[in-house]
């Protein structure tokens, strides 16, 4: 059975290499979303340049900071009362 989770990818021990890829994900999102919509609203190097960064980095951040709100609260609903 182990070895089938191994070659699915699905073994626990993976939760920190899933955490990174999420992230990285997050990143590779918010760099292809910038960099559209950077080269379809603004027509000089200048403006595509602020404009992808101001994207950019509003998603990166504002993704780390509803992560960081949001790290306090458990992933489970709270056991019941006996």
């Amino acid at each position: 059975m182990r070895g089938i989770l191994r070659m699915a990818g699905c073994e626990p021990s993976r939760r920190r290499s899933e955490a990174v890829s999420h992230f990285l994900l997050m990143v590779a999102y918010a760099f292809l979303v910038g960099l559209f919509f950077a080269l379809l609203w603004r027509r000089t190097r200048r403006g595509q340049v602020k404009l992808f960064l101001q994207v950019f980095l509003g998603m990166v951040l504002g993704g780390l900071l509803v992560a960081w709100l949001m790290y306090p609260f458990p992933a489970q609903p709270p056991a019941p009362f006996p």
